[in-house]
């Protein structure tokens, strides 16, 4: 987003106050133990926004590439689109993690841009945001879980100026560990 435009932009960035209160409460959206075994998620993603399109007086649809380092997946990329109502400053989203060997992840997400004190000079938000693990390939068919996820964003730059961390919990079918 242009500075020079009449839309706003809103950065992004996050705070971990909530972080294990969140965490907490998200373990109830678990699957039964006897059909998965539930392990860490966790790991950063660096976006990088490649393309944004007005869809109303309100909504901009963006289209992210993300890079992601993570337990259980190691080195992963994929595309993620999200939709920010820019009166309320939220957003809920997709996205679909690849690793190298061709598994994916598939997440869905929801989250709230945060101004700070400089975003005026700098386009820089704070970011809250949730995911759900909603399926995958491979080894991460059937895959459910949750978790939360923040950090900063840079409207200005279409970036975040540090990798974002996420932590939650990931349920792998238990047929999936002992190929």
């Amino acid at each position: 987003m242009n500075r020079g435009a009449s839309r706003k932009e809103f950065p992004i960035r996050f705070s971990f106050s909530a972080l294990p209160l969140l965490l907490i409460s998200l373990s109830c959206f678990a699957v039964p133990v006897s059909a998965c075994d539930r392990v860490p998620f966790k790991g950063t993603f660096d976006p990088t926004v490649v393309s944004s399109a007005v869809l109303d007086s309100t909504h901009i649809q963006f289209n992210v590439d993300v890079i992601i380092r993570a337990t259980p997946l190691g080195n992963a990329k994929g595309p993620a689109v999200f939709i920010l109502d820019e009166t309320t400053l939220t957003y809920t989203g997709y996205t679909t993690w690849y690793t190298e060997n061709g598994d994916s992840v598939s997440l869905t997400f929801a989250g709230t841009f945060v101004p700070t004190s400089t975003t005026s000079t700098t386009g820089i938000y704070d970011n809250v945001e949730t995911f759900k693990v909603v399926g995958g390939t491979g080894r991460f068919a059937g895959a459910t879980g949750a978790g939360v996820a923040g950090g900063q964003f840079d409207f200005d730059t279409g970036t975040a100026p540090a990798p974002i961390p996420f932590a939650g919990t990931i349920s792998l079918p238990l047929s999936h560990h002992h190929r």
